[in-house]
């Protein structure tokens, strides 16, 4: 069992968006967070997305 997340699904999808049309250091550095954890944000959106279809 992974560690619990801090985060919402929701929040993590914009940012995943944001990654999207941006880069990771862009992102982390505007929402205040590490690339790490943006990364994370991006996996944890994927596995769910796969897991759905």
């Amino acid at each position: 069992m992974g560690a619990r997340r801090s985060y919402s699904d929701r929040y993590a999808e914009r940012v995943v968006q944001q990654v999207i049309h941006s880069d990771s250091a862009n992102v982390a550095r505007h929402q205040g967070l590490s690339e790490d954890i943006v990364w994370s944000m991006v996996e944890d959106m994927g596995a769910k997305k796969s897991l759905s279809t």
